[in-house]
């Protein structure tokens, strides 16, 4: 039985492999991007249909606009895998299943507007779907009887307790209340009619339930207390439905008995479940699943001797042609093995498959005949196939689905298991990613990637995700390990308890030890290496840093610090806490403090990276404030805290996902890789100021603004209330005519001239006056201030820093920004005249606050430099400080 976060190590295994998607930008490069890894799918719950052609699956894809992944149905030939996608929009659409007479597709969704899952249906060669249920609560989970019924779990509706606490806006959560531990029952649903009938009136919850095949019988399991997930005290119940006299009678007395996993034989005259399996009966919370038969007949169940030393795997049991085929526990590779029932015993014969380390079955037929599987590894993306199951082999295999085709472009790091001795002498395996640019002789950065549980595993197969990315550091040129350490699951119940009463005591040494395995064999650089972790991951990856000061560099993600208070605050704490720490903080206080990180973070010199959900409650947020505090406090070492509103355990957005990655390989760049470029929050990289920076500017128009008079070219002015003041700024190739030395580029004569002393605009006003025989001045400093105040009151968009930034940035910021311009010397933010849309809209008078500032009189008639400029921001409430002189021009007044 997994615990903690390991479950979703192994279950993404049994139920996720990926696909590619195109809602996320993808890097045509061969380097991994976050993006790449967000674009991973998922395929899972395959169903093939009652004639053997076709198979339903559900693929996971991201969906940006929702912020999270949406599920879909999928249908395929088993002939020749021709694909149609069965239901779209952005809803999730889950456990699809074949009506017993492949005429219909029941399946669950949130489409309508309660927005709870209902049972939908569709015909089979799919078309707009309708609604078969409309609960308060919504469907749970549901089966076909037959052609014409569907038996379904639902909680009943809304009880008058629960209305009057909404009628009176009471939200108040009481904690563990088992006396309004709401049942969920079974409900018989007639297709044509929509009728729903009631099965059942159990008092506790229906978690799972399977029919027959002959549709004559129901199994099912029965919480009976909401506390049981908490301590693991009070057990299910199972029962038994006869499906036409509807009578209910419980199975399984015996103490002890907690199956699960039922799977149904073929001639329905029996089936098969799983049963927990420990040292300590009284206490199964860290255990391994073993196979029971249940004899319908008889009322009997008997222990299914697998002959095999470390008893299930995580991978099912599939009814077949020949026999049972079963997943069988063998550490980073599959097993499988066929057992056929002969009288009271069972006999086991292997699969003859030189592939079958890394085949994982997806589905059996109903006849036992056909099945579907995918065949990958960690550096194989995977294939699904689909075969005939004959004489314990797979025959006329033929892919239907490709995975991961767009990776086909992509590295992908080569993989190997390895083992190293461990913490008591004896082996441990683990999972070796190589550099994208490996060579050999020379010497890498080492991750160290946990996975969770403890009792979750690594297996030999494609797994890249948001948690664990190794392709993504392959491409940084890192190996990674991914390491099964004592208690890992799929290695046998002597393992998996072996961390009991020890925790930390052997992962951790199991751990250190792979990575000098590793340095050893002169792989890696013992300089260089991180470790990360979620969950339990986690937990060892913040262990190791106190126990060393070797890790460069540690992501924490989800991991506790202080066993004392996640007895109380973790949602299974007492479960977990009990199995492992062998009793309650107040028995063993000394004990609990003695294996919480907590009370040892002065030891802790490593960058410490912690990201924690909101709302998590299998490793509670406090954890990380708790992690985070004392790091921060004793200031020994960078820390860095992500929170993620209303995030559980394991992150749902996408955004969030995106930004948890981001930052983590910044971490690692910054203190791992010491690749990292202190990041310019304040520098949009695709603002226009960037572009300008990537390339010098291209000249626009040829022909010059201005009035030619007596073949001189001059400004035009414009006509205002008081004045005539020139359109725009006067131009280089004006200023030219007055100052030949004056040289511009081609194509740039229309471009304000800068860089221009008082002295000089001064002395251009003079000459123009001279040779028009007008009086032309500069505006004086209480005309032009009139003028930013009538431009001010119009709003317009200029060529202001905050135009270049593509933001308008703060005065820190602006400092920043006109830092880095200075560093780019034959770059000029300065635009063509007129470029944006007029200051004065009306009088057509262009860039007084903008493109550059410029030269007025004060009343002793000294210069004044006013206005804005295209290195200033157009902030009203920063004090104005004139820009230097390279963004400084003039324009004119004719006096009337």
């Amino acid at each position: 039985m997994l615990n903690k976060i390991g479950f979703t190590n192994y279950i993404s295994i049994l139920l996720c492999i990926f696909l590619f998607s195109s809602s996320i930008a993808i890097a045509d490069d061969k380097s991994w991007t976050v993006d790449d890894v967000l674009n991973l799918e998922r395929i899972s719950t395959f169903e093939i249909s009652p004639d053997g052609k076709y198979v339903l699956w559900n693929k996971t894809q991201p969906c940006k606009e929702k912020d999270k992944y949406i599920r879909h149905i999928y249908r395929a030939s088993l002939k020749d895998g021709l694909q149609i996608q069965m239901t779209r929009g952005k809803t999730d659409n889950v456990s699809p299943k074949w009506s017993p007479d492949g005429k219909y597709i029941a399946f669950i969704s949130a489409r309508d507007k309660k927005k709870v899952g209902q049972i939908w249906l569709m015909a089979a060669n799919g078309g707009e779907p309708w609604q078969l249920t409309t609960l308060e609560n919504g469907v749970q989970s549901f089966a076909w009887e037959d052609a014409t019924r569907i038996i379904f779990s639902a909680r009943e509706n809304k009880t008058l307790y629960e209305k009057e606490l909404k009628k009176n806006k009471d939200a108040t959560i009481v904690v563990g209340d088992d006396e309004h531990y709401w049942p969920v029952r079974l409900f018989r649903l007639q297709i044509n009619s929509k009728e729903i009938r009631r099965l059942t009136t159990n008092s506790g919850v229906i978690t799972e339930f399977k029919i027959s095949p002959d549709s004559k019988w129901l199994v099912s399991n029965e919480n009976q207390s909401v506390h049981y997930a908490y301590d693991n005290k009070i057990p299910p119940r199972q029962f038994l439905l006869n499906l036409k006299t509807l009578k209910r009678e419980e199975i399984f007395k015996d103490k002890g008995m907690k199956p699960f996993n039922y799977v149904w034989v073929m001639d329905g005259k029996g089936f098969y479940c799983s049963q927990p399996f420990s040292s300590t009966p009284q206490d199964d919370y860290v255990s391994v699943s073993t196979l029971y038969y249940f004899d319908i007949g008889g009322r009997k169940y008997k222990k299914v001797n697998l002959n095999w030393k470390w008893e299930l795997g995580f991978f099912g049991y599939f009814p077949t042609q020949n026999g049972l085929l079963v997943s069988l526990a063998n550490g980073t590779l599959h097993k499988w093995a066929f057992y056929q029932k002969a009288g009271k015993s069972w006999k086991k014969r292997d699969f003859n498959d030189s592939r079958a380390g890394h085949i994982l079955i997806n589905a059996v037929s109903k006849d036992g005949r056909s099945v579907v599987y995918t065949h990958s590894s960690a550096s194989n993306p995977g294939t699904v196939y689909a075969a005939d199951v004959k004489n314990r082999k797979f025959k006329n295999e033929h892919k239907i689905i490709g995975l991961n085709t767009f990776l086909e472009k992509k590295r992908i790091a080569r993989s190997e298991v390895i083992s190293w001795k461990g913490a008591l002498g004896d082996k441990v395996e683990g999972v070796l990613y190589y550099p994208h640019e490996y060579e050999k002789d020379k010497k890498y950065a080492l991750m160290v990637s946990i996975h969770g549980g403890p009792a979750g595993v690594d297996m030999d197969a494609f797994s890249d995700s948001w948690a664990n990315y190794p392709n993504i550091l392959a491409g940084k040129g890192a190996f990674v390990l991914r390491v099964n350490y004592h208690g890992s699951g799929n290695y046998g119940l002597k393992w998996v308890e072996s961390i009991k009463n020890h925790y930390y005591e052997y992962e951790v040494p199991d751990i250190l030890a792979g990575v000098d395995y590793l340095i050893g064999k002169g792989m890696v650089d013992p300089d260089r290496l991180g470790i990360m972790g979620w969950s339990n991951g986690a937990i060892l990856a913040t262990q190791c840093t106190i126990e060393t000061e070797r890790f460069k560099v540690c992501a924490a993600g989800a991991g506790d610090v202080n066993w004392t208070s996640d007895y109380g605050n973790c949602k299974f704490g007492a479960g977990f806490d009990n199995a492992y720490f062998g009793g309650p903080p107040w028995e063993k206080p000394d004990y609990y403090v003695q294996k919480s990180p907590l009370f040892k973070m002065e030891k802790v010199s490593t960058p410490t990276f912690i990201c924690f959900g909101t709302i998590d409650t299998n490793v509670p947020t406090e954890q990380g404030w708790q992690h985070y505090r004392a790091l921060q406090q004793i200031g020994k070492t960078p820390v860095r805290f992500l929170l993620f509103p209303g995030e559980i355990h394991v992150l749902q957005k996408l955004s969030h996902l995106k930004r948890k990655m981001e930052e983590e390989l910044i971490w690692f760049d910054k203190y791992l890789f010491k690749t990292w470029e202190k990041s310019e929050e304040w520098y949009k990289k695709d603002s226009p100021l960037a572009r300008m920076l990537d390339k010098a500017p291209v000249a626009a128009h040829n022909e010059s603004y201005g009035l030619i008079y007596k073949d001189r070219l001059i400004p035009e002015t414009v006509n205002l209330d008081s004045i005539k003041i020139s359109r725009f700024e006067i131009t280089r190739a004006q200023f030219a005519e007055f100052h030949p030395q004056a040289v511009y580029s081609a194509g740039m004569g229309n471009f304000p001239v800068n860089n221009v002393g008082f002295d000089d605009a001064q002395n251009y006003c003079n000459w123009l006056s001279k040779i028009t025989g007008k009086k032309y001045r500069l505006p004086e400093e209480k005309e032009f201030r009139g003028l930013l105040k009538m431009a001010a009151k119009e709003k317009a968009t200029e060529n202001t820093l905050d135009y270049w930034a593509g933001y308008s940035p703060i005065p820190d910021e602006t400092l920043k920004l006109q830092e880095k311009i200075k560093n780019y010397e034959k770059i000029s933010l300065i635009k063509e005249v007129g470029s944006f849309k007029a200051s004065l809209a009306k009088k057509k008078v262009y860039d007084l606050t903008g493109n550059v500032a410029e030269w007025c009189c004060t009343k002793d008639g000294k210069g004044l430099i006013l206005g804005g400029s295209a290195i200033m921001p157009s902030d009203p409430k920063t004090e104005y400080k004139a820009p230097f002189l390279q963004y400084v021009g003039f324009r004119v007044v004719l006096e009337k």
